[in-house]
């Protein structure tokens, strides 16, 4: 940016007032006997009248009749090149210049900071009119980006365009690097409809330059600079001139020349595995290619070997950043070629720094390509910043996700997972995040199909590279009677210390009837001594399940419940739900509950009732035989848990037990349930833990 006259000044009284202080050898400071004065704003005037009128707060200007080829003076304006909007003006001398705008009253607003001066016609609309408003641009007389956001609060962040012709239109921007914008039919917001003209609804000249489909954004080929663009609404075209010639060079694959696509040059080629690929015009590509698709042969030449799987793949080019990208989008875990990953704070392995946009599965660049290294085993290059936060996907499908559920990140220092919540009411999100020791960096991420284990292969001992072994007391888990399981059959007793090895987040997972929390961490059995069942469920919600290996005690099943942890951002409202059980059975521990015996005939379960839906049925034992009718306990608060309202509105199940007021939709919550069997009836008292759902 140029610096203002006021600017200079206050500049110099500064370095004068610094060169006399470092000239002085003694520690006295001898202060002057008058300060110089503050230098006040130059005095500024268009046509003779003077830009006293306040805009936008910090701005000064008048309103001025100015007719189309008049010529204009100018006071107090040592730069009318710079400092005017050339798509209004033809600067003639150094204190003149000839209007270039329609005839009629116009808002002449000057920024004395910048030394810019700007003219508006705000209450006029198209057809007459045509506004930009965007981010990372300024006035066709600035050097760097004046409007840094979207806003409409000063003259450079609403500026307007110049009418030629009926629907045509020119202005003259400055564009920075990551510039983005839209034209407005008015001085304001507005719907794309009525107001919003997008790049979509125009065919862009230069896609090189500039691209987009909402916003106007930089092209491939863009170079931050002062442009000329003029906009024909009635032909629907949008073209773009530099000031300064761009240097558009030609790139080439195997001879075949890199067109616009989007923000990137793109080629699309069969490649078979082993094939030598040569990058043409690129300056060396060391720097540039994933490396699990490419081994550079000759740097300087442009050669590589391609070694991913024979297919037809995108390769696309970033020019501002000077790295290449490939991918087969035909490619998947379904047909066991490839695995594809998304997030947020990752990017091209060659860049130090992230490069792809928050969670762009489907987009191009937007996420990358796992190629098969051996049977069931994935891998990808590519640098993860310290906040790193990305998923795994079988196709690229936002419903393929297989993550940290089916992963176990090893090791916990370095990887961890993603979880929704607090330790009281949460949801595993199957993200990857980093461990307390990770550091950012580009990293080899690899994915385990035959030890259900992800990590990094730069960093991970080979003794780690295994199955975890996930122990209760001393005790292995291992797949039983129930798919996607672990189980381990263990003796605990009321009040002992229950060891648990290589379960991260703990804390999230066990039911909070059997276990609770010491201050050290660990936790401590909470029901009567016996045999007892823990079931980890591994490959799904990542909860930990415990059950009486006998059938007696107390059961519940039910329809649109959950484990006692079970919160977050999303608990499930679908049909296909691992977090909610979806009907009555016994044939999966995420449909039932074994209470934990706390005391003699005395039960304790904590759930989450999910929906109006919502029901529970007590059993005096595992199966259907001894069915507790809700028509035959003693509920001691019935204002949000008793007999379920579910089926006889206002009067009541007096079968199962569920909410029982008005709008159970807002009433649906977490429950712990003491139940005393010791009195007939069973006195059942329900405690309201969170009435928020935690959806």
């Amino acid at each position: 940016m140029r610096t203002s006259i006021i600017t200079k000044t206050l500049y110099s009284v500064i370095l004068v007032a610094g060169m006399c202080l470092a000239s002085s050898c003694s520690d006295e400071v001898i202060r002057p006997d008058e300060w110089p004065e503050w230098p006040a704003k130059a005095v500024v005037k268009v046509n003779g009248l003077e830009l006293t009128d306040t805009y936008y707060t910090t701005f000064n200007g008048t309103k001025l009749s100015l007719t189309q080829g008049q010529t204009v003076d100018f006071d107090g304006l040592d730069k009318l090149q710079y400092t005017l909007q050339s798509h209004f003006w033809d600067v003639t001398s150094a204190g003149q210049a000839v209007f270039k705008g329609s005839t009629g009253n116009h808002d002449v607003i000057y920024d004395h900071i910048n030394d810019l001066l700007y003219i508006e016609q705000p209450e006029v609309k198209y057809p007459d009119a045509l506004y930009v408003i965007g981010e990372q641009l300024g006035h066709s007389g600035a050097t760097e980006a004046i409007s840094t956001s979207w806003s409409i609060d000063a003259p450079d962040n609403v500026q307007s365009c110049r009418q030629v012709a009926s629907g045509k239109f020119e202005i003259s921007l400055y564009l920075a690097q990551g510039f983005k914008f839209k034209f407005f039919r008015h001085h304001g917001w507005g719907s794309h409809e009525e107001i919003e003209i997008w790049a979509e609804d125009l065919t862009i000249g230069q896609p090189a330059l500039v691209t987009g489909t909402g916003d106007f954004c930089a092209g491939p080929l863009f170079q931050a600079g002062v442009y000329d663009i003029t906009v024909d609404l009635t032909a629907k075209t949008f073209d773009i001139v530099s000031r300064v010639p761009v240097q558009q060079e030609d790139y080439y694959v195997n001879g075949v020349l890199m067109e616009p696509s989007g923000a990137f040059l793109h080629t699309r080629q069969t490649l078979t595995n082993g094939q030598e690929v040569v990058f043409g015009n690129f300056g060396g590509i060391a720097d540039m290619v994933q490396p699990q698709f490419f081994e550079v042969i000759s740097d300087v030449e442009g050669r590589a070997m391609f070694q991913g799987p024979s297919g037809e793949y995108d390769i696309y080019f970033d020019a501002s950043g000077m790295l290449v990208y490939a991918e087969c989008p035909s490619m998947n875990a379904y047909d066991g070629t490839s695995m594809w990953v998304t997030g947020s704070g990752f990017g091209h392995p060659k860049a130090g720094h992230a490069t792809v946009g928050a969670w762009k599965l489907t987009e191009p660049v937007g996420s990358f390509q796992m190629i098969k290294v051996a049977d069931g085993v994935y891998e990808t290059s590519m640098y993860l910043a310290s906040d790193f936060d990305v998923k795994f996907y079988q196709a690229r499908d936002w419903g393929s996700a297989r993550s940290t559920q089916l992963f176990e990140p090893v090791p916990a220092d370095l990887l961890a997972k993603g979880v929704a919540g607090t330790p009281d009411y949460c949801m595993f999100t199957g993200d990857l995040l980093p461990g307390p020791d990770f550091t950012a960096g580009s990293y080899t991420v690899r994915l385990d199909f035959n030890n259900k284990i992800v990590y990094l292969t730069e960093m991970t001992p080979q003794d780690k590279i295994r199955p975890v072994d996930y122990k209760v007391n001393g005790v292995s888990l291992k797949a039983g009677r129930y798919d996607g399981f672990l189980e381990a059959t263990v003796s605990l007793t009321m009040g002992e210390r229950v060891s648990f090895e290589n379960f991260q987040c703990l804390d999230y997972m066990l039911q909070p009837e059997y276990f609770v929390r010491n201050d050290d961490g660990s936790y401590t059995f909470n029901a009567m001594s016996g045999e007892y069942r823990v079931l980890y469920d591994v490959d799904g919600t990542e909860y930990i399940w415990v059950e009486r290996t006998s059938d007696k005690g107390l059961w519940i099943t039910g329809q649109y419940f959950g484990h006692g942890r079970t919160g977050g951002w999303d608990v499930g409202y679908h049909d296909d739900s691992i977090y909610i059980s979806k009907g009555w059975s016994w044939d999966n521990p995420r449909q039932y509950l074994c209470c934990a015996e706390t005391a003699a005939g005395i039960y304790e379960t904590t759930f989450l009732l999910h929906s109006s839906w919502s029901q529970l049925t007590l059993y005096g034992s595992r199966g259907w035989d001894k069915r507790i009718m809700s028509s035959e306990v003693t509920i001691t608060d019935t204002s949000s848990f008793g007999r379920s309202f579910t089926w006889q509105d206002g009067v009541g199940n007096d079968a199962n037990f569920g909410c029982t007021v008005g709008n159970i939709g807002q009433e649906y919550g977490t429950y712990r349930l003491i139940i005393d069997t010791n009195q007939s009836p069973i006195v059942v008292t329900p405690v309201l833990l969170d009435g928020h759902g935690h959806h």
